[in-house]
Order: structure tokens, then C-alpha cells, then sequence
């Protein structure tokens, strides 16, 4: 973040003229990883790595300058810290040029905590409630600059009928008992991206923890499979260039890591691991998944990845094949190491197929076990 925060100045003139740096800070670290990627330096999976080190750097910065400001008008809760966790391709840590960023904010108080001390005092919860309502419009809110990043923070415990900074206490004892398995899906990819060093240490041992309990193989399984007919119902399946919600595309491998993550860390640790291939590896690893279905699916996850984020690269709205210039179609294509289009849906379709079938297989066994 060292980069950034030079741009944004230390502390920056303004609120509002950090907001403006800020933006200018992230479109030129995004540029040069464009860049990067264009030439070659970056292939696609450190470009995704690299999207996301921009993506952090910007959070801590804005944390930072958010909480500083918001405490010159409203002082600080004595004892108080927060964290934010990042999620989803956030907290896997490959993130495309357009990705939202899935955020909750955890805070943590003394029991017996006073109203801030400053000139419009709030009480704690209120505080914590208005500074993360004001740290989501330093990254979502137009500027002069334009707009930074989206920000979806309905993966908090309740959604949006809750209010937008959770309690740590609050936040352990609902995965401890009302949390829903797809929420616990959410969690496998959940990491601190900014905030306290305290809490952060604590939110970290906690996700652990409630990853690690032990559950029933049978009823992840049962309700991860129910979830993702849920989704092919409401959403569709059948565009085969919508590589996340495709029959076999992003949906089914990152809901088959997390049910491995789910269903089996209790008794191997090893599958602790945030990114969707590296949980296929450690299954292989504990004898989970055959070396061949690993390998598939490892496999599967380099290339459809590599090939949504190049899609993204090269165009902004929704991924239209028929809209889309042949000659794009083809940079995508020889990008990702395959000749032309043909051939790369070709391999799309097989790779896609392939991996329905090794979903429908594990899922099944555990059912049925």
C-alpha cells in the first residue's frame, strides 16, 4: 500500500481530495497491471493476485483515512477495534478488473463502553454503524475521479436486515447456531483485508474454528447441491460463455470446494486453504478426491478462470459472443495458449462437462454415505 498512500498523501489535504487521490492511485496500479497482462509479464492467474494487492491496498488506505476523519467528528469508543473481512474473489485473492467486493465489517468493545468522546458523541453501536456506512461510500461513491469500487455487503450475518457493522460476539455466536450452510459457504473464502491487529488475530481463529466444526457430509452435501439447482433455476445455466453460472463452470468448483472445506476440515486441516484449487490439491492430499479428479479440477480452475478474467479484461458490459469482435474472441483465445475460438469452446464445453460429472459424483457419494 506504500504506493498509494503516496499518491493519497499522509494525511491527504481533504476528505474529499483523498477520495479523488485515491481513485487516481487505483487506475494507475490497474493500468500498469493491464499492462502486465497485455505484454505478458503477468499471465492470467497473477494478474488476478495483482487486481486483488491493488484492491487491498486501497481498503487499508481508505480504512485508515475513513476512521481518522469520522473520528475528528464524532471521537472514538474507548477500547474499540474493527476489522474488515474480505470474501468471495476478494478473500481468495484473485479478483478480475471487474469485481465487486464482498466486505463485512466486525467491531469489538468493552462491555462497559462510554459514548465517543468528540463533538457529536455517538453511542457505540451507532458509531460503528455510521463509520462503516461511511468507509462503503469511500469506496463506492462517484467523484470527480469517478467511482473506485463496488461494494456487496449482504454476506454479513442477517443480510441486509441487519445493520451494516457486526458485533464480534454477535458475529460467532450466529455461525455457532443460525447461520445457514450457504453462509458458512461464504466463510470458507473470509480473511482480514484491513483493520486492528488484535481483532484481526481473533476474527482469523474464529473462522477457523467455525470452519472446522464438525458436520454431517450428507446434509453439506444435500444442501449444497440444493443451492446450486436454486441458482441454474433462477439464474440459468445453458449460456455456455457465462463461465460462472454455466453447467460446470465457476459456480460448481468454487461449491465443491467449499463442501470439501465444509464437510471434511474437522479431520483435515489441510483444506483450510481460500482459493478453489489449492482446496482440490489438499483433497487430494487427505484422499478425498482421486489424483485424476484432483488434477481435473485443478485443471479446470486455472482455465475457466484465466478465461472469465480475460473476458473481463476485454469487455466491460456482459460477455456477448455475437457482440463481441471476432478478433477479441480470438485474443482470448491464443491468450489462454488455444489457437482460436473454435477450439478453446470446444475445450470449454469438455473441461465443463467433466466437472459436472465429478460434481455429481462426490456430491452423491456423500449423500448416500
Amino acid at each position: 500500500p506504500r504506493r498509494i498512500r503516496s499518491v493519497v498523501g499522509s494525511p491527504p489535504p481533504s476528505v474529499e481530495d483523498g477520495l479523488d487521490r485515491l481513485r487516481d492511485a487505483a487506475r494507475q496500479e490497474n493500468f500498469l497491471v493491464g499492462a502486465r497482462l497485455l505484454s505478458g509479464v503477468y499471465p492470467a492467474q497473477g494478474a488476478a493476485q495483482a487486481y486483488c494487492a491493488v484492491a487491498e491496498a486501497c481498503l487499508r488506505v481508505a480504512f485508515e483515512d475513513t476512521r481518522e476523519a469520522f473520528a475528528a467528528d464524532h471521537g472514538v469508543v474507548a477500547g474499540a477495534q474493527s476489522v474488515v473481512l474480505g470474501l468471495g474473489r476478494l478473500g481468495a485473492g484473485e479478483l478480475t478488473p471487474s469485481s465487486d467486493l464482498d466486505l463485512i465489517l466486525l467491531y469489538d468493545r468493552p462491555e462497559d463502553a462510554e459514548p465517543s468522546q468528540g463533538r457529536k458523541s455517538l453511542d457505540p453501536v451507532t458509531w460503528h454503524v455510521r463509520f462503516t456506512q461511511r468507509l462503503v461510500a469511500a469506496l463506492t461513491v462517484p467523484t470527480r475521479r469517478g467511482s473506485l469500487y463496488q461494494v456487496d455487503m449482504r454476506l454479513r450475518p442477517s443480510g441486509n436486515k441487519s445493520p451494516a457493522a457486526t458485533q464480534f460476539a454477535g458475529f460467532a455466536a450466529y455461525h455457532e447456531g443460525e447461520a445457514e450452510i450457504w453462509e458458512e459457504m461464504a466463510l470458507t473464502r473470509a480473511r482480514v483485508v484491513a483493520g486492528d491487529p488484535e481483532l484481526a488475530q481473533r476474527a482469523e481463529a474464529s473462522i477457523r474454528a467455525i470452519l472446522s466444526r464438525r458436520r454431517k457430509p450428507a446434509k453439506v452435501a444435500t444442501a449444497v447441491a440444493e443451492m446450486r439447482a436454486l441458482i441454474a433455476k433462477e439464474k440459468g445455466e445453458t449460456n455456455p460463455w457465462d463461465l460462472k453460472l454455466a453447467l460446470g463452470g465457476l459456480t460448481d468448483l468454487d461449491f465443491l470446494a467449499q463442501f470439501l472445506v465444509l464437510a471434511y476440515a474437522c479431520d483435515h486441516p489441510g483444506l483450510l486453504v481460500r482459493d478453489t484449487a489449492s482446496v482440490f490439491a489438499a483433497a487430494r492430499e487427505a484422499g478425498l478426491l482421486a489424483a485424476a479428479d484432483a488434477a481435473a479440477l485443478g485443471e479446470a480452475a486455472r482455465l475457466i478462470g484465466d478465461v472469465q478474467l480475460w473476458q473481463r479484461f476485454t469487455v466491460e458490459e456482459a460477455f456477448d459472443p455475437a457482440a463481441v469482435p471476432a478478433r477479441v474472441m480470438n485474443r482470448i483465445a491464443t491468450a489462454v495458449g488455444r489457437p482460436d475460438t473454435k477450439v478453446l469452446r470446444a475445450e470449454l464445453d469438455e473441461v465443463r462437462a467433466g466437472v459436472r460429472v465429478i460434481f455429481n459424483r462426490v456430491l452423491g457419494a456423500a449423500k448416500a454415505s
